[in-house]
């Protein structure tokens, strides 16, 4: 996943664990961020001489596929020998 910003010279900050990103908390985006499960990214862009974005939230949900559900051969019912 990646992060721009429109404003050249910007840097940007982010977290993982909910609470708002700023220069002084947070982690400085620098390359791609892998989400392996599920999370919620809250980024922010700063730049000196300008006031802050806003607050940028991207929610990610990671579902694993479901196993096959079990079949019998035969199939239930009644025989007879």
């Amino acid at each position: 996943m990646t992060i721009t910003c429109a404003t050249e010279d910007a840097t940007i900050y982010y977290t993982t664990d909910g609470t708002t990103p700023s220069a002084s908390n947070g982690t400085q985006y620098t390359a791609a961020i892998t989400v392996a499960e599920s999370m919620t990214i809250k980024a922010i862009a700063v730049k000196a001489g300008m006031d802050d974005s806003d607050v940028a939230t991207a929610a990610y949900a990671i579902t694993l596929p479901s196993v096959a559900t079990p079949t019998f051969s035969p199939a239930t019912g009644t025989y007879t020998s």
